[in-house]
């Protein structure tokens, strides 16, 4: 996908959405997931945030809550999640 479309800053292939601000000061974009989709009820996790400050053109990579970013971070985790989902009817 990122071979394909070197404009992508980011890309790590789950499902979500991208929630974007807009204040005087800056343009922020919060990278957010879940672990399942097919079912209501999925957290949802902010995996990774850019910003662009005011006066300073060009794209930053902003922290993101420790807690937040591991909650599902490897592709293990993910599975397990997902096969939790899937038990509890959650898909």
């Amino acid at each position: 996908m990122v071979e394909e479309n070197p404009h992508i800053e980011y890309f790590n292939g789950q499902r979500g959405y991208v929630r974007c601000t807009l204040t005087p000061q800056e343009y922020r974009a919060d990278y957010r997931i879940v672990p399942y989709v097919k079912q209501p009820g999925a957290q949802i996790y902010t995996r990774a945030s850019f910003i662009t400050e005011a006066g300073n053109p060009g794209l930053q990579q902003a922290p993101v809550p420790s807690r937040q970013a591991s909650l599902v971070e490897t592709d293990t985790e993910r599975i397990r999640v997902q096969e939790k989902a899937s038990r509890t009817g959650r898909r």
